[in-house]
C-alpha cells in the first residue's frame, strides 16, 4: 500500500505538530521544523549545502513557538510560500528566501493553532492566515490586516478548512479544549459537535475530487475517528495517545485514507469509510508531525513522517500491482501477535464461563430431581424467590430450580435525581422475582473511560446506576444487565439500549416538594413563532418529564440542578398574535445559552432575538473588565521602565568598555557591578512581566467566553451580529455600548 521513499536522519528535536513543507522559493521544497530553545531549523535537500556541508538552517526567535505553518499567502509572490510563526502573544509571517519579516501582529489571545485558506464569507475570498487562540478566532491578509474575528468557547487546540455543508466554500472546522467541534461559517455557527475529550487533531478527507466534507479528529483519550458533516462514520480508542494526523490516498481508488501517528510511534492508514487498518509501520519514538507534500520534488505527493527525536521517513503510494499488499515490519508483527494472543483469552475466558455456567445448571438441575417430597422443592424454591412460588405454575418451579428465568422476564428502566448525592440514577428493574446480580454501561461523555459496572453485594430485581456527567449531552447508553434466580450461578444477559435526556441532571419540581424557594434573578425573554406544544415535547424530551400531554395556553416548569441545587424555571404562554413568550429564570447564563441553542436546533428556529439579564454575570464581567483595564496599565509601566533600564544598561556597557580599553580597573568594577545590579532588577522586573502577563491572558479569556455565552443567547444573525458588535465595542472602549448589547443584542 505504501512504500518508503526516503529517510533522514536529523539531528534536531521536532516539537509535536509543529512541522511544515514549504516551498519559499516558489520552486524547491524545504522541511520546517519547531525545535528547542525557541529556534525552528529548515532542511533544505535540493539546495546546496553550505559551508559547513549541512543542508539545515536556522531560525531563532527567542521564544517559545506555540504554532507553525506554511502558506502562499499572498499572490504577488508568484507561488512563495511563508512561514507562519505563532507565539504566545504574535504572529510573525516570515519570509524565508529574503530572510525578512512579511508582517508581525500581536495577538493578546496567544496562538495555539495556525490554519491558511480561504474562508466562507469573509475576505472576499482572499486567502486568510487563520488564528486560534485563548476563546478567540482572527484572519489576517497579506498585509496583515485584520479581516476575520469571532469567539469560540475554550482554549482552541486544532483547526481545519472543510466544505462541510456542500455549499463549494470552506467552513471553519474549529476544535476547543471544552470537548467541543464547532463549525464556523464567517462568524456564524453553522454546527457542533460534542465530544468525550478535547480534540488534539483534526485533518480534512477528500473522495474523488469532490469538496472536502469529511473529516477526521483525535481526542487526547486515545480516540480517533471520522466525520461525514456532524454524522459520525466510525471511532476506534487505543491505550496510546494520537499526536498527528493527515489524509492520503494510498491505494489510488480515489478516496483518501486516514493516517495517523501515535505516542508509542506507529503510525496507520485506515479505510475512510469502514476505519479498517490498512497499512502500519512503526518508529522508534513518539512521532511529531505528519505532512502531505512533493518533498522530493519529482511531481508526485508523499506522505512525510516525522518523529520526534527528528528521523524523517517518506511514503509513496504502492504502484497499482502492489495494491491490497502490506508493508508489513517486524513491529507490526510483533503487535499483531499480540493482539491475536489477547483476543484468545478473552475467547478462552468465555469458553470457561460458558462450562461453568452449563455445570451449575446440571448440578441444579440433578438436585431438583433428588427432591421427592415436595416439602423441600418448596423449601429451595422459597429461598429462590424470597417466598413468592405458591402461584407459579410447575413448569416455571421447575426452570427456577434449573437456575433458568422464566420466558417472560422484562427490564424496565427509568432514571431519577438525588439531591443529598448530587447525582442522578439509571433505576433497572425485573417484571418477577429473578434479581439484578449486575451491569454494565458503556456511555460516552457520560462516565470517565466511557463505561461503568455495578455490582450490588445484596443482588434484588432492582438496581441503581449512579452518573454525574461533567456536561449537559444528549447520550446513547448501551447496557448489558445480567439476570439470574436467587441462589444460582447461572446468569442471563439482556442487552438494552437508553436514550439519556441531555439535561437530566435537573429534577424535575411537579409536586412542589423539592423547595426551591425564590425565583432565581437570571432571566432571558424572547418571542418565537411556535406552537407552544413544540416547546412542551422539547422540554420532555430534554428533561424526561410529560407536559406535551397537558399542553395548553401556558406552562411552568420547575426544575433543580441538582450538581449545585440552583433553581431554573421555564415559563412559556400563548400571545395574542399566536406566537409563544418563553421566559428561562436562572443564574446561569451558561445552562440558558445551552438550553436555547438545543431548542433551537429541535424545533428549527433559524433566527431568534431575545433580552438578557444575568445580574451575577454582568457584575462579575464588569469586575474582569475593571482588572483587564488595571492589568494593561501595568503593562504599559513595566514596559516603559524596561525600555528606560535598557538604555541605562548600553551606557554602562561603553562606560565599562572604556574602562577597560583605558586599563581603569577600578571603574571597570565599578561599571560591571552596577551591570550586575541592573541585570538582577531586569530579571525581576521580567517576572513581574510574565506574571502581569499571564493573569491578563486569564482575564481576555473571560472576556471572549462572556461575549461567546450571550451569543449564544441569540440564534441566527442576531448571535452573528453581538459577536462583531461586541468586538466593535471593546475596541472603542465604549463600555456602556458592551453592556447594552449583552442585554438585548442591540445598542
Amino acid at each position: 500500500m505504501l512504500t518508503p521513499s526516503f529517510q533522514l536522519i536529523l539531528t534536531d528535536p521536532i516539537i509535536p505538530g509543529q512541522a511544515a513543507v514549504g516551498r519559499y522559493n516558489g520552486k524547491l521544497p524545504c522541511l520546517t521544523c519547531a525545535t528547542n530553545g525557541g529556534k525552528i531549523f529548515v532542511h533544505s535537500p535540493h539546495e546546496v549545502a553550505g559551508t559547513d556541508g549541512k543542508k539545515v538552517k536556522y531560525l531563532n526567535f527567542n521564544r517559545k513557538v506555540t504554532a507553525l505553518a506554511t502558506c502562499d499567502l499572498d499572490p504577488e509572490l508568484a507561488g512563495r510560500d511563508l512561514l507562519l510563526v505563532g507565539t504566545a502573544t504574535n504572529l510573525l509571517a516570515y519570509d524565508v528566501e529574503n530572510n525578512s519579516d512579511y508582517f508581525y501582529k500581536d495577538v493578546p489571545d496567544g496562538v495555539s493553532a495556525v490554519a491558511c485558506g480561504e474562508l466562507a464569507r469573509t475576505a472576499g475570498g482572499a486567502k486568510l492566515a487563520l488564528v486560534g487562540g485563548n476563546c478567540s478566532l482572527q484572519g489576517f491578509d497579506a498585509d496583515g490586516v485584520e479581516h476575520y474575528w469571532s469567539v469560540t468557547g475554550d482554549n482552541v487546540a486544532a483547526m481545519v478548512l472543510c466544505d462541510v455543508d456542500l455549499d463549494g466554500e470552506n467552513e471553519l472546522v474549529v476544535a476547543s479544549d471544552d470537548f467541543d467541534i464547532r463549525f464556523f461559517q464567517g462568524d456564524e455557527v453553522i454546527g457542533e459537535i460534542v465530544e468525550a475529550d478535547r480534540a488534539t487533531a483534526l485533518a480534512n478527507l477528500s473522495e474523488m475530487g469532490q469538496p472536502q466534507v469529511s473529516f477526521s479528529y483525535a481526542l487526547e483519550n486515545g480516540t480517533i475517528g471520522v466525520y461525514h458533516n456532524t454524522h459520525r462514520l466510525w471511532r476506534v480508542k487505543s491505550k496510546n495517545k494520537p499526536i498527528c494526523l493527515a489524509s492520503y490516498d494510498i491505494d489510488g481508488d480515489g478516496q483518501e485514507e486516514v493516517i495517523s501517528g501515535w505516542s508509542n510511534g506507529k503510525v496507520e492508514a485506515r479505510n475512510a469509510r469502514m476505519g479498517e487498518v490498512v497499512f502500519r509501520d512503526i518508529f522508534p519514538d513518539s512521532m511529531s508531525a505528519l505532512i502531505r507534500a512533493d518533498y522530493r520534488n519529482d511531481g508526485r505527493e508523499e506522505i512525510v513522517c516525522c518523529s520526534t527525536s527528528g528521523e524523517v521517513r517518506g511514503y509513496l503510494a504502492a504502484e497499482p500491482e502492489m495494491a491490497g499488499k502490506l508493508l508489513e515490519t517486524e513491529g507490526a508483527d510483533e503487535e499483531q501477535l499480540a493482539s491475536l494472543h489477547q483476543r484468545r483469552q478473552e475467547l478462552m475466558y468465555e469458553l470457561n464461563s460458558y462450562e461453568s455456567n452449563m455445570k451449575s445448571a446440571q448440578v441444579a438441575y440433578e438436585t431438583s430431581l433428588s427432591m421427592n417430597s415436595e416439602p423441600k422443592k418448596e423449601g429451595v424454591l422459597s429461598a429462590i424467590t424470597g417466598g413468592g412460588a405458591s402461584n407459579m405454575s410447575d413448569k416455571v418451579k421447575n426452570q427456577l430450580l434449573e437456575g433458568v428465568i422464566p420466558s417472560d422476564t422484562k427490564i424496565s428502566s427509568y432514571t431519577e435525581q438525588d439531591l443529598d448525592h448530587q447525582c442522578a440514577f439509571l433505576v433497572l428493574s425485573t417484571n418477577n422475582d429473578t434479581v439484578i446480580r449486575a451491569v454494565v454501561v458503556f456511555g460516552e461523555q457520560v462516565f470517565e473511560g466511557e463505561s461503568f459496572f455495578v455490582h450490588p453485594p445484596n443482588p434484588t430485581s432492582t438496581c441503581r446506576v449512579p452518573f454525574r456527567p461533567g456536561k449537559e449531552s444528549s447520550a446513547d447508553l448501551l447496557l448489558k444487565v445480567l439476570v439470574g434466580v436467587r441462589n444460582s450461578d447461572v446468569v442471563h444477559v439482556f442487552e438494552l439500549d437508553y436514550k439519556l435526556p441531555k439535561f437530566i441532571m435537573y429534577a424535575h419540581d411537579a409536586s412542589g416538594t423539592l423547595h426551591i424557594g425564590d425565583a432565581p434573578a437570571g432571566s432571558l425573554t424572547f418571542e418565537a413563532n411556535e406552537r407552544l406544544s413544540r416547546l412542551a415535547y422539547w422540554i420532555d424530551a430534554s428533561f424526561g418529564t410529560k407536559y406535551a400531554e397537558s399542553a395548553g395556553d401556558s406552562l411552568e416548569a420547575k426544575f433543580i440542578n441538582v450538581r449545585n441545587n440552583e433553581a431554573l424555571i421555564i415559563s412559556a404562554s400563548m400571545t395574542p398574535s399566536g406566537s409563544i413568550m418563553v421566559v428561562f429564570r436562572s443564574n446561569e447564563m451558561d445552562v440558558v445559552g445551552d438550553m436555547v441553542q438545543d431548542l433551537a436546533a429541535a424545533v428549527g428556529l433559524q433566527e431568534l432575538e431575545s433580552v438578557a439579564d444575568f445580574p451575577r454575570d454582568l457584575e462579575n464581567f464588569r469586575d474582569v473588565l475593571l482588572k483587564v483595564d488595571e492589568h494593561n496599565a501595568v503593562r504599559l509601566k513595566l514596559t516603559a521602565e524596561t525600555a528606560d533600564s535598557a538604555g541605562v544598561l548600553k551606557a554602562l556597557v561603553i562606560k565599562a568598555e572604556d574602562a577597560r580599553l583605558l586599563r581603569d580597573i577600578s571603574g571597570m568594577r565599578r561599571a560591571y557591578g552596577n551591570l550586575f545590579a541592573l541585570n538582577r532588577e531586569l530579571i525581576a522586573e521580567h517576572t513581574k512581566r510574565a506574571n502581569n502577563h499571564s493573569d491578563l491572558l486569564t482575564l481576555l479569556r473571560e472576556v471572549n467566553a462572556m461575549i461567546q455565552r450571550c451569543a449564544k443567547l441569540r440564534v441566527g444573525t442576531a448571535r452573528t451580529r453581538i459577536v462583531s458588535a461586541c468586538r466593535a465595542a471593546i475596541k472603542a472602549n465604549n463600555i456602556q455600548s458592551l453592556f447594552k448589547l449583552l442585554k438585548t443584542g442591540n445598542t
